[in-house]
This record gives structure tokens, C-alpha cells and sequence, in this order.
């Protein structure tokens, strides 16, 4: 059996044995109406643990990790709903995003569909007069009041 591998810009075709090949194909499903409404209630009442407001504690430090634009994740809507649970717990720059980059990235992060990760994230932050501060010190960003 020939099989298209999705692999590189074109794709890779492969002869496989059907008798030894189970061919395993995602199953497709409508987006809720609401998705940030969605984001919201996981958010707060969670399948496991408590909510995410109840986890965290004034003065520290929390880690927010994002799918680079390599994969689909709705970063555009799940960064700045976990910014808002966190308003008032949570000082802005205690709070940093991380984005999760694998090889395939080359080490640069905002690259593929859906444009840079880290857009929704700052753009909530500016809202909130927060500016996004280059990494140093092994840490991947920071974030800082602006005057």
C-alpha cells in the first residue's frame, strides 16, 4: 500500500506492507461557538485540581507555555485567558511566556502558520501597559510595567 507521509514542503510517499500497517487518520471536529467561553470554565473548573486562580499565590513566579506557529494551538485566545484568570493574583512581570519550539523551528521562534505565538500574549499585555522585555539570564522573556 502507498502511503503520503506528511513530511518536508511535498510530502513523502512510502510502500508499506498492508498485512503489517494500520494507517491512523485524526478525526476532524467542529470548533465550539464559544471557544473563549470554553477556555474560560476549564480555566476555572478544571477535569482534575483545582482552579488555576486557587493554584497560584501573590509574589510568585508563574511560566505560561506555549505551541510555537508550528502547531495548531489557539495561543491568540488561550494566553490572554490565562492572563486574565491571573489579573490581580499575579503581578504582571512575574509572569512568563514560554514557547515551546522544537527542531523543526531551526531555533526561530514565530515562525508558520498563525504568525508569532508570542502576538496574542503581548498584545494582551500592552492593553494592560505591560511591554514585552528580551530574554537574559537564561531566562526566554520578561515582562515589564511601562511608565
Amino acid at each position: 500500500m502507498r502511503i503520503r507521509l506528511a513530511y518536508g514542503d511535498t510530502g513523502l510517499d512510502v510502500d508499506l506492507d498492508p498485512a503489517v500497517t494500520t494507517v491512523v487518520e485524526p478525526l476532524h471536529h467542529p470548533g465550539a461557538a464559544e471557544q473563549s467561553a470554553v477556555l474560560r470554565a476549564a480555566l476555572r473548573h478544571p477535569v482534575a485540581g483545582p482552579p488555576l486562580r486557587d493554584r497560584v499565590r501573590p509574589g510568585r513566579t508563574v511560566a505560561i507555555s506555549a505551541c510555537d506557529g508550528t502547531r495548531p494551538q489557539p495561543r491568540h485566545l488561550m494566553i490572554p485567558a490565562v492572563l486574565a484568570e491571573l489579573d490581580g493574583i499575579v503581578r504582571d512581570e512575574d509572569v512568563v511566556i514560554l514557547v515551546a519550539t522544537g527542531t523543526q523551528a531551526d531555533g526561530v521562534v514565530g515562525v508558520g502558520p498563525g504568525g508569532d505565538p508570542f502576538r496574542a500574549g503581548i498584545r494582551a499585555r500592552r492593553e494592560r501597559g505591560i511591554r514585552q522585555k528580551p530574554a537574559g539570564a537564561g531566562r526566554p522573556s520578561a515582562a515589564v510595567r511601562t511608565p
